[in-house]
């Protein structure tokens, strides 16, 4: 996959999403144990990847004298999404991720968020980027906005309003730290045409001000 997207892999990983499907295979693992677990592979999956004899030896994974050979070595390993919003999942996120992602909040929660976050990879010795997962339903006028809202079953914390909101609350939270954006609507592809062409430039001309302001 890295070699046919040309390094842009990432993994996204949800560990307490997929209820029915662990109760399907009869996984019975609760949250605690699954990131644990979701810990262990992490360690493993990096360890084969940089390292070469790579040995291991968890409560859920043991590798003995493992570890990827060229070519595999040669492309980087897969960026890391984790989210949640207590300190366990921070912490895994801050020996683990790239990106922690946050669910929507007020910029004052998400500036909280991103400071213990921030706190947390220190400690590691690391920096994770904040992101926000933002559903989100936009038009040209605020109040069309409303009219087709009223009409869909959104998910929680959809940001609805025109173009123009949408930009300016994305902006805000970019000022409490967020530096990814993970954007969702339905129907996807008409969304994601107006996301692109409408909200997205005035956002980036929002936070390019506010740089140069700085």
């Amino acid at each position: 996959f890295q070699r046919g997207t040309q390094g842009r892999l990432g993994w996204a990983i949800a560990p307490d999403a997929d209820h029915i499907g662990r109760e399907r295979e009869s996984d019975p693992l609760g949250d605690e144990e699954l990131n644990e677990r979701l810990d262990e592979f992490l360690t493993v999956a990096r360890g084969v990847h940089d390292q070469r004899p790579f040995s291991f030896k968890g409560e859920y994974f043991e590798v003995q004298n493992g570890g990827f050979e060229a070519p595999l070595t040669r492309f980087a390993f897969p960026r890391i999404y984790l989210q949640g919003g207590d300190d366990d999942a921070l912490a895994l996120s801050a020996r683990h991720a790239d990106v922690h992602l946050f669910r929507p909040a007020t910029p004052a929660e998400l500036a909280d968020s991103v400071a213990r976050l921030d706190e947390l990879a220190a400690g590691e010795g690391r920096r994770v980027a904040a992101g926000l997962i933002q559903p989100l339903l936009t038009r040209g006028d605020a109040g069309q906005a409303v009219d087709d809202a009223s009409g869909q079953t959104l998910a929680p914390g959809s940001l609805v309003g025109s173009y123009d909101q949408a930009a300016e609350q994305l902006a805000s939270y970019a000022d409490a730290g967020i530096a990814e954006l993970v954007l969702s609507a339905a129907p996807g592809l008409e969304e994601a045409y107006r996301t692109g062409q409408e909200v997205l430039p005035r956002l980036r001309a929002l936070t390019a001000r506010g740089r140069k302001a700085a």
